[in-house]
This record gives structure tokens, C-alpha cells and sequence, in this order.
């Protein structure tokens, strides 16, 4: 193990592999309804696992939980406007 690994992060690395693996079968497999909503709840859970473990986040104070919970607030503010925004326009063919 070098230096620059932490103990932690090995588990979390086979995690995010796992991850991405049923992922791309998600994508190959699934049917058209379930499949964009199993991949972002996949993807969900792999940010997750990259903010909690590999940005330390898990083992910092309460004002770090509250700047990561903000930024995630204003992340999901940022994706509604962008999406109200796309399905506000009319397609020009």
C-alpha cells in the first residue's frame, strides 16, 4: 500500500466498480421505463460513496456536513432550473 492510500479506500473503490458494473448492465438489460431511473439512483449512490469516503466528509465536523448538504441543495436547484428550462423550449425540426 503507498503513502497516499487511506485504509478506507480500497472497500469504497470495489464498491464504485461494482457500481459501475451493474450500471452498464442496467444499461444493456433493463427496459426502456426503469432503466434511466435505476441508473441515476446508481449514480446517486456512487457520489455518495466518492463525498462520504474520499472527500472525508464522514469524519468532519458539523459545519462541513452543513457546507456538503448546502452544496447538494443548490446542486438540485441548479438541475431543476436547467431541466425546466429544456422542456420549456420548442423544438424546431
Amino acid at each position: 500500500m503507498t503513502k497516499y492510500a487511506r485504509p478506507g479506500s480500497w472497500p469504497t473503490f470495489i464498491g464504485l466498480a461494482v457500481l459501475l458494473g451493474a450500471s452498464i448492465l442496467v444499461s444493456r438489460l433493463m427496459p426502456d421505463p426503469w432503466r434511466i431511473a435505476l441508473i441515476l439512483s446508481l449514480a446517486g449512490v456512487q457520489g455518495l460513496l466518492m463525498v462520504l469516503n474520499f472527500m472525508r466528509v464522514r469524519l468532519h465536523g458539523q459545519l462541513i456536513w452543513i457546507a456538503a448538504g448546502a452544496s447538494f441543495v443548490w446542486l438540485g436547484i441548479l438541475f431543476a432550473l436547467t431541466l425546466g428550462d429544456y422542456l420549456s423550449r420548442q423544438v424546431v425540426w
